[in-house]
This record gives structure tokens, sequence and C-alpha cells, in this order.
């Protein structure tokens, strides 16, 4: 399990990913086409990264908790449930 210094690095690192995606749609001639694989691959493997913490995260909490925590989030609006579903369990 990451420490919450870790995480808020992880978080940091998945904006600054899809800042940088941001920043190649708003001008697309400006980066080569290696340039933008490259900016996919970081949005790809920081949301992997990040998806991966809140499921040891969650998995890391006890059975009662983890069920609290899923219908709160599975309640949170349309398509939650299936967005948690697949995101935890999948």
């Amino acid at each position: 399990m990451l420490s919450e210094e870790e995480y808020r690095q992880l978080l940091e690192d998945h904006e600054v990913a899809y800042f940088r995606a941001d920043l190649a749609l708003s001008d697309p001639e400006s980066y080569s086409i290696e340039e933008k694989r490259e900016i996919i691959e970081g949005m790809r493997s920081s949301t992997e990264e990040v998806d991966r913490a809140m499921r040891e995260d969650f998995e890391s909490m006890p059975p009662e908790m983890q069920r609290r925590m899923f219908e709160m989030l599975a309640s949170s609006g349309p398509g939650a449930r299936e967005f948690w579903t697949d995101l935890l369990f999948g």
C-alpha cells in the first residue's frame, strides 16, 4: 500500500500526463507521432497505476468497510455502480 505522499505523487503524475494530452490536443501539429505515442502511453500507464493503487487500498479494508465504501461509491450517480464494480472487482 502506498503512503500518503506516494499516493499524492501518483495523482500529481496522473494530472501531468493528462495535462500534456490537453496541450497536445490544443496544437497537434506541434507534436510528432512519437511524442503523441509517448503522451498516450503516459496517460495509459498513469491511469493503470492510479486504478491499481485504489484497488489495493480498497482490498486492505476490512470486509464490512469494503461493503460500505462500495455502496457509497456505487450510489454516487448514474453508471457509478457499474464503474466501481469494474474497477474494484473486475
